[in-house]
């Protein structure tokens, strides 16, 4: 079995020490290649990607969107328009006319032309942030993998702004095991879906720290230069490698 990672925080380390992938596995760049400069436009993007896990049931995950979509609508200056992207299921269950569904040719096209962006932390957007120069928001965690990678993008100096639930007073132990924190996550998501108190100071916390976004590019734009890019290639390259030693 031939296993493949993107580089990224700790990455390497973690697959050194496991012993089970000595000879079997291979780092490759992200599989992304860095786009043209940033161009903001007159929008804010709100990628509501990766929010479907099998410790959510489709009622939590539309839960934790429309919360979302609520507290940026109340956070966004009049001045710019609101562009929602994420699954089919999610955008039925929203059912608003700027919520869509969009390629991936299109996404980064949206990214590259906001004034900034909100999105989940998953290492997907995290990379497409880099690529297109997007400032971005990390919006707070919808599993138990996002808050790491936000936290490390903000530690080594990579993060415009992040919102953790912990900075509404409700926190999340993410070292929990994934259903125990996706069952936290979801409780959290109805207690400030049913309090316009909690809602209100989730939105003014979204306000103060998307405030200064959209004059500089984003920081995860600099994650080319220490990861690397075009990591694509070298993927498929080492599938064909190892095809050929296992014939």
């Amino acid at each position: 079995m031939l296993y493949l990672a993107q580089d990224f925080f700790g990455v390497r380390e973690r697959v050194a020490a496991d012993p089970a992938l000595r000879g079997r596995a291979v780092i490759v760049p992200p599989v992304i290649t860095r786009g043209r400069e940033w161009r903001p436009g007159r929008h804010v993007l709100v990628d509501l990607g990766g929010l479907h896990n099998p410790c959510w049931l489709p009622d939590d995950a539309v839960a934790y969107a429309r919360l979302m979509l609520t507290a940026v609508r109340a956070s966004v200056p009049p001045d710019l328009s609101l562009i929602v992207a994420t699954s089919r299921t999610i955008a039925a269950g929203l059912d608003a006319p700027d919520v869509g569904t969009y390629d991936h040719a299109t996404m980064l096209e949206l990214m590259g032309t906001a004034a900034y962006a909100c999105m989940t932390s998953g290492l997907g957007n995290i990379y497409d942030a880099a690529a297109t120069g997007v400032p971005t928001l990390w919006l707070p965690a919808a599993n138990d993998s996002q808050p790491a990678q936000a936290r490390l993008l903000c530690r080594h100096g990579y993060c415009d702004a992040y919102l953790d639930w912990a900075d509404i007073g409700l926190p999340v132990d993410y070292h929990d095991p994934t259903p125990v924190v996706a069952q936290a996550i979801s409780r959290v998501v109805r207690e400030v879906s049913d309090e316009q108190r909690l809602q209100a100071l989730l939105a003014g916390r979204l306000a103060e720290l998307t405030a200064g976004l959209g004059v500089t590019a984003g920081r995860a734009r600099a994650l080319t230069d220490r990861f690397g890019q075009g990591g694509t290639r070298q993927a498929a390259e080492a599938v064909v490698r190892w095809f050929e030693r296992s014939r």
